[in-house]
């Protein structure tokens, strides 16, 4: 095994329920009994948790000793800001200064959490900050809260590691911040240097991104802080088993994640509602590492060459030299 680091979203040995089976598909198990499996399930080494979500503040002490037992690292503390029925109007960009500042809280919070826990980043994913209609809101004032939160917890915790998980849509029709280019705008316009941005293969794909490229933007701008790794059918974050629906794009990034030097944790975020949830996050690690192994194979030099001259034949007959043996 590498000295890559994997984590999975505590959320994959969860029910994985959605709007039509909202008790789950999978047995809804505890926070210690997640961490339970994810303890069993090999080559990982670290889980990323919700505050506000998986803990709050009066269970905290007793969450810090469960994790402790479980041996595993936390990646990445997730804020909880989307579930409550309060923020369905809008969390770091509601009109209603007393729910934008408990969102706001839960944020800086979760800054704090992350720190008694050694995470690397909090992972924060804006899903209530949005819209559904046309005519629902004010897409100014809607860009002014969303810069002024940011500038807010940024000077509350600035040791702290924030990392921007953008999304097209879903749970919103339309999402604040939907693309790698609006996260990088919003953060550069808060003028912050403690914010990046997470990378989601999935939420990418769902954006008519290409997640390779994406996190070469990023990283132009040393904003590649997190990255999420599953798959879906591009039409919905369907949080799927890594590589089970585009092969290229997943090569594609790993290729890229060498290349950029990324040593941070690469991230699973996956929902299996069917499968084995052990299998499966044990079959997705096996997978990129064999991704990466592929790559550390090909000829990097030709690679490059055939990348500068964009002679798509040339590439790809250099890579399948090494895959399809």
């Amino acid at each position: 095994m590498s000295d890559r680091k994997y984590s999975v979203g505590i959320w994959a040995y969860g029910g994985c329920g959605d709007r039509f089976s909202e008790n789950g598909y999978q047995k809804n198990r505890s926070f210690k009994e997640k961490l339970e499996l994810a303890a069993k399930t090999k080559n990982l080494s670290g889980v990323e948790v919700h505050y506000n979500g998986d803990f709050k503040d009066d269970d905290f002490a007793e969450a810090k000793k469960l994790i402790k037992s479980s041996g595993l690292q936390i990646a990445a503390v997730d804020c909880e800001t989307f579930g409550d029925r309060k923020f369905r109007k809008g969390a770091l960009t509601s009109t209603d200064p007393k729910i934008r500042k408990d969102a706001v809280e839960i944020v800086k919070r979760a800054g704090e959490v992350a720190k008694e826990l050694n995470a690397a980043v909090v992972n924060l994913w804006p899903g209530a900050d949005g819209y559904d209609y046309s005519f629902q809101l004010d897409y100014e004032k809607e860009i002014e809260l969303m810069v002024k939160s940011i500038k807010e917890i940024s000077k509350a915790n600035p040791d702290v590691k924030y990392s921007l998980e953008y999304k097209i849509k879903e749970p919103r029709i339309r999402s604040t911040i939907g693309t790698a280019a609006k996260a990088t705008a919003l953060i550069k316009d808060a003028g912050v240097d403690n914010f990046g941005v997470t990378m989601d293969f999935g939420h990418s794909m769902v954006a008519r991104e290409n997640p390779a490229e994406a996190s070469a933007f990023l990283d132009r701008y040393n904003l590649l802080y997190h990255v999420h790794l599953n798959d879906n059918s591009r039409d919905w974050d369907d949080d799927l088993i890594v590589n089970t629906y585009h092969f290229w794009e997943t090569l594609e990034l790993i290729y890229y994640l060498k290349k950029l030097n990324y040593n941070g944790w690469i991230g699973l975020d996956m929902s299996p509602k069917r499968e084995n949830q052990i299998e499966a996050v044990e079959y997705s690690i096996e997978t990129l590492e064999r991704m990466f192994k592929y790559i550390e194979k090909i000829d990097e030099e030709k690679l490059l060459e055939s990348l500068k001259e964009q002679d798509v034949l040339k590439a790809h007959k250099l890579i399948n030299k090494e895959i399809f043996i």
